[in-house]
């Protein structure tokens, strides 16, 4: 069994810092077809400028029976996810006001959020070429996944966790 990791950088010193660690484009893969049984990806989606490249990209790179598993922010009240801001003809567009999530490499600045999704994951993960796709609720307090303390009188919350199967 191999494990390959990637992460995205922006430039070239950024790339020999993460050495061995390779440079990746979730959007856009150096990967051949069919190479992965699983592709993991964890609070990454959120920053990507087009969510629905990344979900075909990650199809084309799995093997049949192959699945994707990822954490990423997930409005779970709402059926349309938020879009809050957009990459137009290269240039950055803001719909709403900017949000940033930490970044090792740019600790003062970290990265930007273009989307967060609601249930419309599903419909979309199916049109990137997803055969099977759920969105399951992990919540084990003894295990520590969980979004509430133990001493709070409201019931445990925990995350959702995206299993798209190819």
């Amino acid at each position: 069994m191999r494990f390959i990791g990637t992460e995205h950088c922006v430039t070239e010193v950024q790339k020999a810092d993460l050495f061995p660690i390779l440079h990746g484009d979730i959007c856009s893969s150096d990967f051949a077809n069919d190479s992965f049984h699983l592709v993991l990806s964890n609070d990454v989606l959120e920053h990507v400028p087009d969510i629905d490249a990344a979900l075909r990209e990650t199809a084309r790179v799995l093997k049949r029976g192959g699945a994707f598993i990822g954490t990423f922010p997930f409005f779970f009240e709402r059926q349309d996810g938020v879009r809050f801001a957009s990459l137009i003809n290269g240039a950055l567009v803001h719909h709403l006001e900017p949000i940033y999530h930490g970044n090792p490499f740019d600790p003062n600045g970290g990265s930007l959020v273009f989307e967060i999704s609601g249930w419309d994951i599903i419909n979309r993960a199916h049109a990137a070429g997803f055969s099977r796709a759920t969105m399951r609720f992990v919540c084990n307090q003894e295990k520590g996944i969980v979004a509430t303390s133990l001493a709070e009188p409201l019931p445990a919350k925990g995350i959702f966790v995206a299993v798209f199967e190819k």
